[in-house]
């Protein structure tokens, strides 16, 4: 949200009132149906649902696409080295579930359902294609944490006290795509 406002020439301590809600994303959409709130920020499949609903998107993160590091995994050079075993068994069952999530709709739509409490099978659908392609990519890059570590800075409101590119060594999760 903050990010958003900054973009459109707002300061967010000052131009707005921004409101946490205890209740979630619930409490979030009933506010915002009600009038007792403007607008809200919400990640996927929210903004798919709204639009659904016939609400408008103010701000779509996803139109133009940026690179974002939305899950990784990761841990340190030293216990890589130490146990390379033992992390080529984990990521690959990891890898397995993330292919078997990519590739079969039906068997994740149970699942999406549960978590996510929409029953709109095309806001799922979409929800599937947008988390499936956010799964593609599990080597850790320095362009997209970059792009996440400058949103939590911007939400904790002071810098981050590192480098990211300082922190990344993708070297062991290369060797696992040749």
């Amino acid at each position: 949200m903050k990010r958003a406002l900054r973009d459109w020439g707002m300061d967010p301590d000052r131009d707005v009132e921004l409101v946490v809600f205890d209740g979630g994303r619930s409490e979030q959409w009933t506010a915002t149906l009600d009038g007792r709130i403007s607008a809200m920020a919400c990640t996927v499949p929210e903004p798919l649902h709204a639009r659904a609903v016939g609400l408008p998107i103010l701000r779509d993160f996803s139109e133009p696409p940026e690179p974002y590091q939305s899950g990784s995994l990761t841990t340190t050079k030293r216990y890589a080295d130490a146990n390379p075993d033992l992390l080529m068994t984990f990521l690959e069952g990891q890898l397995a579930g993330v292919r078997a999530y990519q590739t079969d709709f039906e068997a994740a739509l149970p699942h999406l359902r549960d978590l996510t409490k929409i029953d709109d099978v095309d806001v799922l659908r979409e929800t599937h294609r947008l988390f499936g392609m956010a799964m593609g990519e599990y080597v850790p890059q320095v362009e997209p944490l970059t792009n996440t570590a400058r949103d939590l800075a911007d939400s904790l409101g002071t810098p981050l006290p590192f480098v990211v590119a300082d922190l990344i060594d993708p070297s062991f999760a290369v060797r696992l795509q040749g």
